[in-house]
């Protein structure tokens, strides 16, 4: 028996094919949404709601365990944002002014009223 008989499945290029036209698919539907979703305030709010703190502050602390979780969701966010602005380049600088505009605006809400 020859070797890529015995390889099955591995060596089906119908199969191969096929793998590779949902792949191409999925790879095609993906890049529709991030391209969607980086566009949208809302999104960049709530995304900004947990990258924003991940990336601009420090985290001194003494416990390993608790640094390790720290960095480990530092990592997955670096991660997420390299991806979106790999696929829409600006996302970063995006998500951050969506970020500092909501800041604003919850300045603005909380500061009292103005007398004239």
């Amino acid at each position: 028996m020859r070797a890529d008989e015995r390889e099955g499945d591995l060596n089906d290029t119908e199969l191969k094919r096929a793998a590779d036209k949902v792949n191409s698919r999925a790879a095609q539907i993906l890049r529709s949404d991030i391209a969607e979703l980086t566009t949208q305030g809302a999104f960049l709010r709530f995304f900004g709601r947990f990258a924003h703190p991940l990336l601009t502050q420090d985290f001194p602390v003494n416990n390993g365990s608790t640094l390790a979780h720290f960095m480990g969701q530092r990592s997955l966010v670096l991660r997420m944002v390299a991806e979106l602005d790999d696929a829409l380049p600006g996302f970063l600088s995006r998500m951050l002014e969506a970020r500092f505009d909501y800041e604003r605006e919850l300045d603005l809400a909380a500061s009292p009223p103005q007398r004239e």
